[in-house]
């Protein structure tokens, strides 16, 4: 086990490293984890201010796209959706701001609205209805790649 999980100095490099199921740090190839390539490193990160526009049934639509610098694959990203700007950024994300339930009268029912957050090479996107006027959206992007370019 201690030879598929090194930490410390790993030739002349020093970082963390975990290897395949049945390999060694020693034999090298491409590891689960190494710190020393870009695995979890930040790409981007930021929080932007978002205002409702669209007011409907207490719920305010909000549109926001946060370009980055473009990387050849979809990257691994966080997304969060603060009602206030003086809340700290939170690790990871607490997205259930972002799903609005909202029980009308009559014979209307029960309405659920789920936005579209995307992500993609070179832009993160969210449109969704909120009860908030006023919201920050925190983001984060890793040099982690989930798939190919479409």
């Amino acid at each position: 086990m201690d030879e598929n999980i090194l930490i410390g100095k790993n030739g002349n490099q020093h970082g963390i490293w975990v290897a395949k199921q049945g390999k060694t740090v020693q034999q090298g190839g491409q590891m689960l984890m190494s710190s020393v390539q870009d695995m979890l490193k930040i790409h981007a990160q930021g929080s932007v201010p978002s205002f409702g526009f669209n007011e409907s049934q207490g719920l305010w639509r909000h549109q926001i796209e946060v370009p980055f610098q473009e990387l050849p694959f979809i990257p691994l990203a966080f997304m969060g959706f603060k009602s206030s700007s003086a809340e700290p950024f939170q690790f990871p994300p607490d997205l259930s701001g972002i799903v609005a339930t909202q029980s009308f009268g009559g014979n209307i029912g029960l309405v659920n609205f789920m936005p579209v957050v995307g992500i993609s090479h070179n832009k993160l996107t969210f449109r969704g209805w909120v009860p908030q006027y006023e919201c920050r959206f925190n983001y984060t992007v890793f040099l982690v790649k989930l798939r190919e370019k479409f």
